[in-house]
């Protein structure tokens, strides 16, 4: 590496592969908002993490032309209808889709992976990878700081508007929100008026 700062190493390496393999090249990232999470009540080192975080990405943005994009993150309508054809007979695909799409990372809308092929397997609609594991930095802000659950349907922030963008983190999300609220099992019948008024967005 000719260079000592980290993000023109990186432009550098960049460059290099692509002119090396004469393809250009894939930059997968995983967990990308994690560091930002595991400090969301400290805002100060969020701010750092996020700061941190928008120089990296500016390296990607710049070097765009050595890059290639593409809908990594999950499988886009035609190629759940194609990969999966074999698999599809009987299945309500309607439900599919309101079940595990809707996560927008480029332009058009995608399926998240683990679900639909936990899914194909079973033949039985459940929240599947919301289970592995449960963003409970979102649960208690919103019960710290009284914010009704209506409220969390399309939020308009300058331009995208944000929700639960499938049936799967809707009810995964109440689920959630519910155990937090109510952590004994000796409330059940608080605990289904809860669920109720929930599923029903009436807080």
């Amino acid at each position: 590496m000719q260079h000592k700062e980290v993000s023109d190493q990186f432009h550098e390496l960049i460059r290099f592969i692509h002119q090396k393999t004469g393809q250009r090249i894939v930059v997968l990232v995983d967990e990308y908002d994690k560091p930002i999470i595991d400090n969301i009540v400290a805002p100060e080192t969020a701010t750092e993490l996020r700061d941190g975080l928008r120089n990296f990405y500016s390296v990607l943005k710049a070097q765009g032309v050595h890059l290639r994009f593409g809908t990594f993150c999950g499988y886009t309508q035609q190629e759940l209808e194609t990969v999966f054809h074999e698999y599809l007979d009987g299945v309500d695909l309607e439900q599919v889709q309101a079940w595990y799409n809707g996560y927008n990372f480029l332009a058009e809308p995608v399926y998240n992976p683990f679900d639909v092929l936990l899914y194909l397997r079973n033949r039985h609609f459940k929240s599947y990878w919301f289970e592995t594991g449960t963003p409970t930095f979102l649960v208690d802000l919103i019960v710290n700081n009284k914010i009704l659950t209506s409220s969390l349907e399309n939020l308009h922030i300058i331009d995208p508007f944000l929700g639960f963008h499938n049936h799967e983190v809707r009810q995964a999300f109440n689920d959630a929100l519910l155990s937090r609220l109510t952590p004994t099992a000796g409330q059940s019948g608080n605990k289904l008026a809860l669920f109720e008024a929930l599923e029903q967005n009436d807080t």
